[in-house]
C-alpha cells in the first residue's frame, strides 16, 4: 500500500511541479538545486550518464528493424528528452519531500516509462494485443527504473556534499 501511496504522491507532485513552473525554472527550484546537498557537477554527470545503459539496453533486447546504434541513439535523446520534462520535476519533487532513497527513485522512473507507454498504447489502439501493450508498459517501465537508478547512483541524493575548506 505504501509503494501505491508514494507512486500516486510522486505523479501528482510531478505534474503539479510541472504545471506551476510551466516548463521554466522558478527561483524556489534553483535554490531546492543549491541547497540540496548534491554538487551541480555530479548531477550533470548523473543526468548526461543515466540514459546510456537503458539505451543500450533497448538497442541490445529490443525488437526493432532499424539499425541497434540508431536504436541507441533514437532512444537516448528520447530519455534525455523525458528527463527534460519529467525527470527535473520529479527529482525537485523528491528533494523537497525529502526522499533521498533509491526506492522512491527507481518507482519514479518506473512509473514514468510504464504510464507513458500505456497511455499511447491505449490512444493507438485502445483494445487491440491488450497484453502486448502490458508487456511493453513492464518494459519501458524497467527501462525509466533504470535510468532513474543510474542518476541516483551517480547522482547519490542520500549523501550530503561536505563544505569545502578553504584551507
Amino acid at each position: 500500500m505504501a509503494i501505491a501511496t508514494l507512486a500516486f504522491d510522486s505523479m501528482e507532485a510531478i505534474g503539479a511541479a510541472f504545471a506551476s513552473s510551466q516548463g521554466q525554472a522558478t527561483a524556489a527550484d534553483v535554490a531546492t538545486f543549491a541547497q540540496a546537498g548534491v554538487s551541480l557537477k555530479r548531477l550533470l554527470l548523473a543526468f548526461l550518464a543515466a540514459p546510456l545503459l537503458p539505451a543500450a539496453l533497448q538497442a541490445a533486447l529490443g525488437e526493432s528493424e532499424y539499425h541497434p546504434l540508431a536504436v541507441f541513439v533514437i532512444a537516448a535523446i528520447a530519455i534525455y528528452l523525458l528527463q527534460l520534462i519529467v525527470g527535473i520535476p520529479g527529482y525537485l519533487f523528491l528533494r523537497r519531500t525529502g526522499r533521498h532513497r533509491l526506492t522512491g527513485y527507481a518507482l519514479l522512473g518506473f512509473c514514468i516509462g510504464a504510464v507513458l507507454v500505456m497511455a499511447l498504447w491505449m490512444y493507438s489502439r485502445p483494445f487491440e494485443e491488450v497484453l502486448t501493450g502490458l508487456l511493453a508498459s513492464a518494459w519501458f517501465g524497467f527501462l525509466g527504473a533504470a535510468t532513474t537508478t543510474g542518476f541516483w547512483l551517480v547522482a547519490r541524493p542520500d549523501r550530503r556534499v561536505a563544505p569545502s575548506d578553504p584551507a
